[in-house]
């Protein structure tokens, strides 16, 4: 994939976290799945990369659930405290691809 392709999920599961008032354990339920297409290699930063396989390793920690997927049942088990620390992650992740213009 491309990192302009990269960019843009990034981008919507941020936009996922940030125009919801759900408790914060669904809106990561939601803004998972929108990053599954995406692999550590689509980012050419290393740190970039350390940091996606962190996120996705939390939102897959747990196995599936009855009808719930990894990513919805990983998100569910979080508390509060995990739950925003995996979406800080995620606008890090964001900050980095998007920089601020100086």
């Amino acid at each position: 994939m491309s990192i302009d392709y990269a960019k843009t999920k990034i981008a919507e599961a941020l936009c996922s976290l940030a125009t919801s008032a759900k408790p914060i354990q669904h809106r990561l339920a939601a803004a998972g799945p929108i990053l599954v297409s995406l692999e550590p290699g689509d980012f050419p930063d290393a740190d970039d990369r350390e940091l996606f396989g962190r996120i996705m390793a939390a939102l897959n920690a747990q196995a599936p659930e009855g009808v719930l997927g990894s990513i919805e049942t990983s998100a569910h088990a979080m508390d509060d405290e995990a739950a925003e620390g995996v979406a800080r992650d995620i606008a890090a992740l964001h900050g980095s691809l998007f920089p601020p213009y100086s």
